[in-house]
């Protein structure tokens, strides 16, 4: 596969995400150019602030290659969606400014950095950066009806591979479990985790699960938390969720079944076709989040395939 034939098509990609979407970033980047030079344009000021910037040229073609990390910025949902001060939506419109809007294209990322603990925040910022979008589509004057919206594309989360009930992270897994595919068991929530996820099992606390669940996951309301002869959430570590609640999630706002308007937010699917592979994708052991190289060529080609649709 050739992916500079796709990327050529566009004048400026901008990556915006955490830390597996930097890995993502940096993976095309050497997939079009090994030797393609990339500025660090992380801030003086504030070290988490990271960001890259490169240019790829081809057969007289010019694309410029961004990439602004906010996996940090996850608590601020203003900082990263609200209309007037949100680093997706000041991208959106900066592209949007632009004589070529059409020729650039916004990917980003939004799941990792977010628990079910804060599970609201996460569909509370999805709808946040869908409206927002969505408002400054309709802003656009007919004047400039010749120079589009850019193309803004949402990367499913990956899939973790911690074993743990559902393959999410949990505290004392970091940097010595050792990494596993998903299990139907896994998949579904209930599978089972290792003596050393054990340790994060809750002292005591009742379980609680967000009301935001409840259309998706209606049978996980049927058990009482609060309930001691109901064990149902106990034996979970860290939870009973299905391993790919964030991205059901946010498909009910990107992707719902009736859209109203023209859909401003384009889904790249990644989840299943991970999954599907049954093998462990992690870069060490003890890591069971970041992604090996061949993973992240798959998450590269599925990109460009959605991008050249």
């Amino acid at each position: 596969d050739d992916p500079s034939s796709v990327i050529s098509n566009y004048k400026e990609i901008h990556f915006i995400g955490d830390s597996v979407l930097r890995q993502q970033f940096m993976a095309l980047c050497c997939w079009l150019d090994p030797q393609i030079q990339l500025q660090n344009t992380t801030s003086p000021s504030d070290s988490k602030q990271q960001g890259y910037v490169g240019t790829y040229q081809r057969q007289g073609t010019t694309t410029i290659l961004r990439y602004s990390h906010f996996g940090f910025l996850a608590n601020t949902t203003r900082t990263l969606y609200e209309v007037k001060h949100g680093l997706f939506p000041q991208a959106f419109k900066n592209a949007s400014s632009s004589n070529h809007a059409h020729d650039i294209a916004i990917v980003f990322n939004m799941g990792f950095h977010f628990n079910k603990n804060r599970a609201s925040t996460l569909h509370e910022s999805a709808q946040i950066l869908k409206e927002s979008l969505v408002s400054m589509e309709q802003q656009t004057s007919p004047s400039t009806s010749s120079s589009p919206i850019p193309q803004v594309f949402y990367m499913e989360t990956p899939d973790e591979q911690w074993p743990t009930s559902n393959g999410l992270y949990t505290k004392s897994c970091h940097k010595v479990c050792a990494c596993e595919a998903l299990t139907p068991e896994r998949m579904e929530g209930n599978g089972e985790f290792s003596n050393i996820a054990a340790r994060d099992v809750r002292r005591g606390m009742p379980f609680s699960i967000d009301d935001v669940f409840r259309p998706l996951y209606p049978d996980l309301f049927k058990h009482n938390p609060m309930d001691p002869k109901d064990d149902f959430y106990n034996r979970c570590v860290p939870d009973c969720l299905p391993a790919n609640w964030r991205n059901e999630l946010v498909h009910t706002v990107f992707n719902p079944p009736k859209e109203e308007h023209s859909q401003v937010i384009q889904t790249v699917p990644i989840w299943n076709q991970l999954v599907s592979q049954g093998v462990p994708h992690m870069v060490k052991q003890g890591d069971c989040t970041h992604k090996s190289s061949d993973s992240l060529i798959l998450m590269n080609q599925q990109l460009l395939r959605q991008m050249s649709k």
